[in-house]
């Protein structure tokens, strides 16, 4: 009972910065430069300002940046990794080991490190300031955790399944995609959420590559509003982060049951 209890308050502290932001985007500037730590007076609450952070502040134009770039991302991602994790789990080929150790090494890498040559690149190939300079880049480094991670889940399957699928005359491909996808939809929700939660929050890359202000992301709308605090009031800018987190809670619920069911999975057995 006592372990609930620690769990409860936990949680309550960790959603209280997330709720304190929620309570100031209701009220107006003027509650808030007084005592910003008061309770909210219920005859001033407006949602106002999600209005005037869609519509002035451009946040819709970024959700829907943000929107396509992620939805890209996430797709790529995981029919990659599902094909590339299938293949370093139950495939024989020479050079498996290796590919896994590649894969893995490359996890090592800083990310730091690596906005130089990507800006080079990306400019030698004419990609900045474009989606599809930040979908390659998201891709290929949310790619090589995705792929170990299926492959531990193509690892935990019984191959007495598989065989019998190939006894029965099914091809690889059939083996594949109708036997092993279907028995791992956890780690593909787990998967699709560690992916989008991290490019959809992004901010340095884009900030770097991304030029015209009909092309930014959530981030830097965020990063807008906060510089135009003046203009538009705190009020506004403390909407556009609820708005911006609430993709990530709505995610999170979402794929909240598969992801439970692939970090279990295995931990019980009979």
């Amino acid at each position: 009972m006592l372990g609930g209890a620690f769990i409860w308050v936990w949680a309550f502290l960790s959603l209280l910065p997330l709720l304190w932001v929620a309570v100031q985007s209701l009220r107006p500037d003027i509650e808030f430069l007084v005592d910003p730590w008061s309770l909210p007076s219920l005859d001033t609450l407006s949602v106002d300002s999600y209005l005037t952070a869609f519509v002035e502040g451009e946040m819709a134009a970024y959700f829907g940046n943000s929107a396509v770039v992620v939805a890209t991302v996430v797709a790529l991602v995981l029919v990659l990794s599902l094909g590339a994790g299938y293949a370093l789990s139950r495939l024989s080929f020479p050079g498996r080991r290796v590919t896994s150790v590649l894969v893995l090494a490359v996890l090592t890498f800083p990310g730091a490190i690596l906005l130089l040559p990507m800006f080079l690149v990306s400019y030698e190939l004419g990609l900045l300031n474009s989606a599809l300079g930040l979908i390659i880049p998201y891709t290929t480094f949310t790619l090589p955790l995705s792929i170990l991670l299926m492959k531990s889940a193509f690892d935990a399957l019984p191959e007495d399944v598989f065989a019998a699928a190939r006894i029965d005359g099914c091809s690889e491909w059939r083996v594949f995609w109708n036997i092993a996808v279907p028995l791992v939809p956890g780690s593909i929700s787990m998967v699709g959420f560690l992916v989008f939660m991290p490019v959809w929050e992004e901010f340095l890359w884009a900030f770097i590559a991304l030029r015209d202000s009909e092309r930014f992301t959530v981030p830097i709308g965020l990063v807008f509003l906060d510089d135009n605090k003046v203009l538009y009031g705190y009020n506004v800018g403390f909407a556009g982060m609820v708005l911006a987190a609430a993709p990530v809670i709505v995610a999170l619920l979402v794929s909240q049951r598969g992801f439970l069911r692939a970090v279990t999975a295995g931990a019980v057995k009979g």
